[in-house]
C-alpha cells in the first residue's frame, strides 16, 4: 500500500478543522492502537510522530505494510461499517495523535463533504490495493473445480474481502497442508482468517459472522426505515433515505448487488459510457449508503414479517428481530434452475452457474462452455465467456433473440466467431464422459450437437423472493408483490397490501426489469416513505 500521495496527506487547515470533531492524545512507543480482528475502530490522525500499520503472519513476525507520519490517518473501508479490520496499528515512536470516535465522524461525514471525500478516497484505494495484492485476508486453501470453493471465494470476492487462494491440485505446500490437517473433501476449502483461526468448508453465515458483516447477533434493533434486499433497487433506497436522515438498516441474505451483482458488464446504464461491472456498481452504491450513515448486515435472511403496534417487525435467520416504523422490500428474483432427468447423473464433471463473472470464466479456458438463456443477461455470459472459452453454445429456447435481448448484445453475439446459436433449441440429456459431461443439443428437428463441457451456465429466468410473505402480502399469480392498489387503502404505486410496507424492483408485480429502473423506484420510494413517516409521527 502507498502511504504517502497527494490525496493521503492533510494540511494544517485540515487537521484544525478534524481537531473539532476529536481529543488529541499521546501515545509511547510501541503501544497498539487496534488489532487485526478488532471492530468499529476509532479514527486516528497523526499530529506529530510516527505510527505503524502491520500485519501479523503466521510465523509470528510483523509485516509492515503503511508508515504514517504527520497528517496522515488510520482505517480504510472498516471505517464505515462493523467489518473486522484486516490489520494493525502500534505507535513506531512517541506519538501525538487526534482521535475521532465513530459517532463524530459520522457528523464529520455528514458537514464536512469536502474531507469526507478526501478520506473516503483514500479509504477506497487502500481496499483496493489490499484487493489487489490479495494480501492482509483470509486463505483459501482448496482445488479450484470444487463448488465449495467456488462459492467461498466468491463470497470474499462480492464482499470486498481480500482473499488469497492456494489450489491443492496444482500447489505441493497447499496439498501438504491439508493432509497435516486432515482435511477430508468434504471439510474443504480450509479457510484461515487473519485472526488465525482455521474453518472448515465454513457455511457463507460463519464467514460472515467472523468478518463483521452480519452486525453480531442482537436480540431486537429498531430503525425507521427497513431495507430488506441490498441489490440495485435496495440499495437505491438505502442511499436516499439515509441520506435524507432517516435511520435506515439493509438486510441481505447474499452479498451486495442482487442479480446485477454478478453480472461482468452493464453497457446500458446511463452515466457509465464504457460500461460498469455490476460489482463495481453494487460496491460503489454501498458505500455510498454507509458514509450517509445506513447500516448493513450480510448474510441475513428475513425470515417473517409482521405487524407490531404502528411498527412492523421482521424475524431474522440468526433468532433475532429488526423493528422499523417502514419496511422496503427488495428481494429480487432468483434465476430458475436447470432440471434435467440426467443431471444428477453426472456427478462432479460438469458445473452448473448462475452467474458469470472472472472467477466462474477463469475455469473455462480453452473448453467448449453452454450458455442456457435468451435474455440480457444470457447475452453478456456468452459475449464475456467467448473472451477465454474456445466455443461459446448459445441454447436458445425461442426462434430468435429480437424480442428477449438488447440489440446492442445481439449484433456482438451474431458478430462472433467463438458463439454459436441455437434457436429452438434445449439440452435433452447429461451424460458422464472421460473430460467433463457430454451434452446433447436438441432442437425442434433433430439433435443438433453433442459437445463436453465441464461448466454450463444457467440464464432461463427467474421467480420472486417472496415464499416468505405468502398469506402476509397480496401477491400476483406468478408470486411478484402487487402494489398500488388504492382499493386495499394503497397510497403510493409502491405500497404494499400492508401500509407502511413497500416493495420495489424485480420483486415488484409489474416492475420493468431493468437496473436502472430498480435504482428509480429505490430513488422515488423514499418521497413516498418520507410523508408516510411523517403521517404517523402526527398525533
Amino acid at each position: 500500500m502507498n502511504g504517502k500521495d497527494e490525496v493521503a496527506v492533510l494540511e494544517e487547515e485540515s487537521l484544525d478543522r478534524l481537531r473539532l470533531y476529536g481529543q488529541e492524545e499521546v501515545v509511547p512507543y510501541g503501544k497498539v492502537l487496534f488489532h487485526q480482528g478488532d471492530s468499529m475502530l476509532d479514527f486516528f490522525v497523526v499530529l506529530e510522530g510516527r505510527l505503524e500499520i502491520f500485519e501479523k503472519r503466521q510465523d509470528g513476525l510483523s509485516n509492515i505494510v503503511q508508515s504514517l507520519t504527520k497528517g496522515y490517518f488510520t482505517g480504510e473501508l472498516d471505517l464505515l461499517n462493523a467489518r473486522s479490520s484486516l490489520l494493525s496499528c502500534r505507535a513506531a515512536c512517541r506519538t501525538r495523535i487526534l482521535r475521532i470516535c465513530r459517532d463524530r465522524l459520522r457528523v464529520l461525514f455528514r458537514t464536512e463533504g469536502d474531507l469526507a471525500e478526501r478520506i473516503i478516497v483514500e479509504c477506497i484505494g487502500r481496499r483496493t490495493a489490499l484487493l489487489e495484492q490479495g494480501s492482509c485476508g483470509a486463505i483459501v486453501v482448496g482445488t479450484a473445480r470444487s463448488a465449495d470453493t467456488l462459492r467461498v471465494r466468491q463470497f470474499f470476492i462480492r464482499t470486498g474481502n481480500p482473499h488469497r487462494f492456494m489450489d491443492a491440485e496444482s500447489n505441493e505446500n497447499a496439498n501438504s497442508l491439508l493432509q497435516l490437517l486432515e482435511c477430508t473433501d468434504a471439510e474443504l476449502p480450509a479457510v484461515f482468517l487473519p485472526s488465525q483461526r482455521l474453518l472448515r468448508n465454513p457455511p457463507n453465515r460463519v464467514l460472515a459472522d467472523l468478518l463483521g458483516l452480519a452486525g453480531g447477533v442482537l436480540h431486537s434493533r429498531e430503525c425507521d426505515l427497513l431495507v430488506i434486499g441490498a441489490g440495485p433497487a435496495g440499495l437505491a433506497a438505502a442511499v436516499y433515505a439515509a441520506s435524507e436522515g432517516i435511520k435506515t438498516i439493509v438486510v441481505e441474505c447474499h452479498a451486495v448487488g442482487g442479480q446485477a451483482g454478478t453480472s461482468s458488464k452493464i453497457e446500458n446504464y446511463l452515466g457509465f459510457a464504457t460500461g460498469i461491472s455490476g460489482q463495481e456498481l453494487a460496491a460503489n452504491a454501498e458505500i455510498q449508503a454507509q458514509r450517509f450513515g445506513a447500516e448493513l448486515l450480510i448474510s441475513q435472511a428475513a425470515l417473517n414479517l409482521s405487524a407490531d403496534g404502528n411498527n412492523h417487525q421482521v424475524g431474522l435467520g440468526d433468532g433475532s428481530s429488526i423493528k422499523a416504523k417502514a419496511v422496503v422490500i427488495a428481494t429480487g428474483a432468483r434465476y430458475r434452475q436447470l432440471s434435467l432427468p440426467t443431471i444428477g447423473d453426472v456427478g462432479n464433471s460438469v458445473a452448473i452457474h448462475y452467474a458469470a463473472t472472472g472467477l466462474e470464466a477463469a475455469r473455462c479456458v480453452d473448453e467448449d462452455v453452454l450458455v442456457i438463456g435468451g435474455g440480457n443477461s444470457a447475452g453478456q455470459a456468452a459475449l464475456f465467456l467467448a473472451r477465454l472459452a474456445r466455443r461459446v453454445h448459445l441454447i436458445v429456447r425461442r426462434e430468435s433473440l429480437a424480442e428477449t435481448m438488447s440489440d446492442y448484445l445481439l449484433q456482438r453475439i451474431v458478430s462472433s466467431n467463438r458463439i454459436t446459436l441455437h434457436f429452438e433449441a434445449s439440452i435433452s440429456s447429461l451424460e458422464k464422459g472421460e473430460c467433463g459431461s457430454v451434452a446433447a443439443i436438441c432442437t425442434k428437428r433433430e439433435v443438433s450437437a453433442r459437445c463436453t463441457v465441464r461448466n454450463i451456465f444457467v440464464m432461463i429466468g427467474a421467480d420472486p423472493n417472496t415464499e416468505w410473505l405468502r398469506g402476509v402480502l397480496a401477491l400476483d399469480k406468478a408470486g411478484f408483490i402487487v402494489t398500488g392498489d388504492t382499493l386495499r387503502g394503497a397510497r403510493s404505486s409502491f405500497e404494499t397490501s400492508s401500509p407502511g410496507v413497500f416493495a420495489i424492483g424485480d420483486v415488484r408485480s409489474g416492475s420493468v426489469k431493468r437496473v436502472a429502473s430498480a435504482t428509480g423506484e429505490g430513488a422515488a420510494v423514499i418521497a413516498d416513505i418520507h410523508r408516510f413517516l411523517i403521517d404517523c409521527s402526527v398525533p
